[in-house]
């Protein structure tokens, strides 16, 4: 809840409150304030499709995804999180894709999915070392059977195109349109 300019939560046991303040500098906690620049990468089996919006394909998809997840509108990714934040967490980004994935036998688990749209993405010029959130949206497949989305719990060290990295990644089956799937999935 928001009190004056306070943020405050219950602290779980129905006690007391405790007040958020902004984070300390150089915390793990900074790194879920302010702007979250995130990558969308996009990956298909059919040329041009964005999955979930099967009606139109191109840069007219892509200018769906973005309306829905970084527009400044009442039913954005973006507008959620500054409204149920009180200003404190933003999302901009890009979309990159949609790649082709070439077959269903190729993608069959996320750690796929990361590899070949990374890489996809960096082959277009992306500068993905950029982006400190990654969602990857794709199709459902024999290996993602169960879930609408899955997500990773905080930020992880790592490297991508050989350079040290520290991101939060999650994957979007189907409908990356699914507000609340995006927004339940990027709050892990």
């Amino acid at each position: 809840i928001k009190i004056d300019e306070l943020m405050v939560i219950d602290d779980a046991d129905g006690g007391s409150f405790i007040i958020l303040t902004d984070p300390p500098e150089g915390s793990e906690i900074e790194d879920n304030f302010g702007v979250q620049r995130t990558l969308i990468m996009i990956g298909t089996f059919e040329e041009g499709k964005v999955p979930g919006i099967s009606w139109t394909e191109g840069d007219e998809a892509l200018a769906i995804v973005n309306e829905s997840l970084f527009e400044d509108n009442d039913h954005s990714l973006r507008d959620y999180y500054i409204n149920n934040s009180y200003g404190n967490i933003f999302f901009e980004g890009e979309i990159a894709g949609p790649y082709m994935m070439y077959n269903e036998s190729y993608a069959n688990t996320t750690d796929d999915f990361f590899t070949k749209l990374v890489n996809a993405s960096l082959e277009d010029g992306i500068p993905v070392n950029e982006f400190s959130r990654y969602i990857f949206a794709f199709p459902a497949t024999s290996g993602t059977a169960g879930w609408a989305g899955l997500a990773y719990v905080g930020m992880k060290d790592g490297t991508i195109n050989g350079s040290p990295t520290r991101y939060s990644h999650c994957y979007v089956k189907e409908n990356i349109r699914s507000l609340r799937v995006v927004t339940h999935e990027v709050g892990h």
